[in-house]
């Protein structure tokens, strides 16, 4: 099952930051539109956001994030 960009931020409680970590290469959609540039996230991309909100809540930077997720 694949989640639309506004479902999936609700859903994992980072709404605002799904772009930027799309931008940094830390959390990369399942799939792209190719007409619309749409992104869409599934169930891998629902488990890595939360572990990457978990780290955070532990103080991680992204770089640090980035290091252990690889």
């Amino acid at each position: 099952m694949r989640l639309g960009i506004v479902y999936f931020s609700r859903v994992v409680g980072i709404p605002k930051t799904l772009r930027f970590y799309y931008e940094k290469e830390v959390l990369i959609p399942a799939a792209i539109g190719r007409e619309t540039g749409y992104r869409f996230y599934d169930q891998l991309c629902f488990h890595r956001a939360t572990s990457i909100t978990a780290l955070k809540r532990l103080d991680c930077s992204l770089d640090e994030v980035a290091g252990i997720l690889g």
